[in-house]
């Protein structure tokens, strides 16, 4: 909207205008066009203004003002003549389209003044580019709408992660009681394959929850991407092909997000092409010796995916990683508009980005930039998990403290299938009660459960932290279905002994809980 303000009482624009000659000298200096208009016509203008134009001078002067712009800005523009702002020290502003001489557009803001030129009255006007700064504020409101989700996709992760739990922990339980050959046993695997693929969707949201950090470990990016793209092409009619440096760094990644972003790209790349087409993904090592907007000083391995669909018009590059913008029909089946915005997110949480090129008619790239690690990945072995066994030796006792009621039930189960006593506590205030009253008996607790977050209670964060000042032997495992929390990727220094992501089956907790137990003597 139009916006009036008013000048300083000492600024005399005829003055300047006619008598100042300060004014030619400031008029050329100026970055922003500045014109002289009367009766509609630009009467006189600075150099710039015809540079961002890409007209001559002599192309700009005497020729209607309004013409330079769209059309449907004519009628804002013409608003600024000298009949039109009728306050002598008024000032107006308006925002529009200047059209250039071959045709691009640029968002410019114009600030008008009444003046005198020959002594007739005038209209000057500054015009400033304003693209740059209407790029900012775009892509500030994109970073604010994916803290909304953040927000939202964090609490509601936590919530499914806890009925999965129940879910799948049931499910494993009631799979034990009964022959593999019985057909319920085979109906709960069907259900069990079911709520693993729930258990995946809840990833998705897990990937914008505010404050998380990646669960890395060092890999090489051949075996990820090739992993990924051929799971995502599966089954349709579109040919790949892959080009990977010979010396390829490695990188240091959560390989599930980051498989995540490149079945996104893929899939993108998928819908692009209906009809099928040839996918060329490449990688190579590249090493950026200035810091820029996009990528800080470092050595990265680039990730190249290149499809043959219809491509992308210059102005949907930014667009297209906003969350639920979308080229493609809504609704089932369709573009829901997350997919990209998902795999920005998680690169640049792994302190890279993500670039597109496109060109319509021609087809896409987009290329994902990751920081190479030059740390060999360390081998690591676990016993239990080596060959899927859960081994409790003699009988054990467990406190399990989480504020769902299904929770605290299903773990009682497990627990007791395993072999152990189970007790319980709402919360941590709870937990340290029992445990200490444990410690002071003759029957101590093995080991504790505890829940990460409790409503409106202690969590398991300070809780193990009391504990651990009245045991410092506490073998304390950590549980939450916020898997990106960062007392989750680092547990070790809060002072837990291993971690229970939820939603877990019987087989997982078993296995962390033998493997804590194990280093603890009885």
């Amino acid at each position: 909207m139009p916006d009036n303000r008013s000048l300083p009482d000492k600024m005399d624009f005829p003055s300047i205008i006619e008598n100042d000659k300060k004014y030619h000298l400031l008029r050329e200096l100026s970055t922003d066009a500045i014109v002289i208009v009367q009766d509609h016509r630009i009467k006189e203008c600075n150099h710039y203004m015809a540079k961002i134009c890409d007209y001559r001078l002599e192309e700009v002067v005497d020729t209607c003002f309004a013409s330079f712009f769209h059309s449907d800005d004519i009628p804002l523009v013409e608003s600024l003549s000298e009949g039109a702002i009728t306050d002598p020290n008024g000032v107006k502003n308006l925002e529009a389209k200047l059209v250039c001489k071959n045709s691009h557009q640029i968002n410019v803001e114009i600030t008008a003044a009444l003046c005198t030129f020959r002594q007739k009255p005038a209209t000057i006007c500054i015009i400033r580019d304003i693209s740059q700064r209407l790029k900012t504020e775009a892509k500030l409101k994109n970073h604010r709408a994916l803290d909304s989700i953040a927000a939202l996709s964090g609490g509601i992760a936590h919530d499914y992660n806890n009925l999965l739990t129940a879910i799948i922990g049931n499910i494993t339980l009631a799979q034990t009681y009964l022959d593999p050959e019985d057909k319920p046993f085979k109906l709960l695997g069907h259900a069990l394959v079911a709520s693993n693929t729930a258990k995946k969707l809840t990833q998705k949201l897990i990937t914008f929850s505010k404050g998380g950090s990646p669960n890395k470990a060092v890999i090489s990016v051949d075996r990820l991407v090739k992993g990924a793209v051929d799971f995502t092409l599966s089954g349709s009619n579109i040919k790949s092909s892959y080009s990977f440096a010979p010396d390829l760094w490695l990188i240091d990644v959560d390989q599930s997000q980051v498989g995540q972003a490149v079945h996104n790209v893929v899939m993108n790349a998928r819908e692009a092409m209906p009809h099928g087409g040839h996918l060329k993904i490449a990688a190579t090592n590249i090493t950026v010796t200035e810091s820029t907007a996009s990528l800080p000083r470092g050595t990265y391995v680039k990730i190249s995916i290149a499809d043959q669909g219809c491509g992308l018009a210059s102005e949907e590059f930014d667009k297209i990683f906003a969350p639920y913008y979308s080229t493609k029909v809504m609704g089932d089946k369709k573009g829901m508009g997350l997919g990209l915005a998902i795999c920005q997110s998680i690169i640049r949480k792994h302190g890279g980005n993500v670039s597109v090129e496109s060109q319509i008619g021609v087809g896409s790239t987009f290329n994902i930039f990751l920081p190479a690690t030059h740390v060999h990945p360390a081998i690591k072995s676990d016993p239990a998990q080596a060959d899927g066994s859960i081994r409790l030796s003699g009988e054990r006792k467990i406190l399990v403290m989480d504020d769902d009621q299904m929770i605290r039930e299903l773990a009682g189960e497990i627990l007791q299938h395993l072999g152990c006593r189970v007790e319980f506590a709402r919360d941590g205030a709870e937990a340290i009660a029992s445990y200490q009253a444990a410690l002071e008996s003759a029957d101590p607790f093995d080991a504790v459960i505890l829940d990460l977050t409790v409503r409106g209670g202690m969590g398991g964060k300070e809780a193990i932290q009391k504990l651990k000042a009245i045991d410092p032997n506490v073998k304390g495992i950590l549980s939450s279905g916020y898997s990106e929390d960062p007392e989750m990727t680092g547990f070790e220094q809060y002072g837990f002994s291993d971690i229970a992501a939820k939603p877990y089956s019987m087989e997982e907790l078993g296995i962390k809980l033998s493997k804590v137990l194990r280093s603890k003597p009885k």
